[in-house]
């Protein structure tokens, strides 16, 4: 972000640029909104959680993990705006939640439409229980304890 010129002491033009997204941007904004902008994560921008909610079947639940991390996690580091992916689940359970936080929506939806997003669907596909697909569901960051 980049103060380009102060006007009246109370407005501001910014300039943003994001540039591993190659969007420049300007906008006018109050000295208040200025503060909130700076003060909040992601410059304003809210954070993404997917959750994609799966049963996998029980006798491939070690080597679905192992997949996991080793396959589905190298994938999703190298996206622009990843920030993190976790596999929760209960023992004994079919049902698996991959979580995964994004630094915006921009990065996000660039991911669910791209090749890799495909990838790490078909490299699970033998482990879903009847075939079904992950139920993905996608959420904005309302509040974090980190603020």
């Amino acid at each position: 972000m980049q103060l380009i010129c102060p006007i009246q002491y109370t407005v501001y033009i910014v300039r943003f640029d994001l540039g591993r997204l190659g969007i420049t941007s300007k906008v006018v904004i109050s000295a208040w909104q200025l503060r909130d902008l700076i003060t909040t994560s992601n410059f304003g921008v809210l954070m993404i959680i997917r959750m994609a909610r799966v049963h996998w079947r029980a006798e491939l639940a070690a080597e679905a993990e192992t997949l996991f991390s080793e396959g589905a996690i190298p994938i999703l580091s190298r996206q622009i705006g990843f920030i993190r992916a976790q596999l929760l689940g209960a023992e004994n359970e079919t049902l698996r939640i991959a979580l995964t936080a994004w630094e915006n929506e921009i990065c996000y939806e660039k991911f669910v439409s791209s090749e890799d997003m495909q990838t790490i669907t078909k490299m699970f596909q033998a482990m879903y229980v009847d075939g079904a697909l992950p139920i993905g569901t996608q959420f904005h960051v309302l509040r974090d304890s980190q603020k």
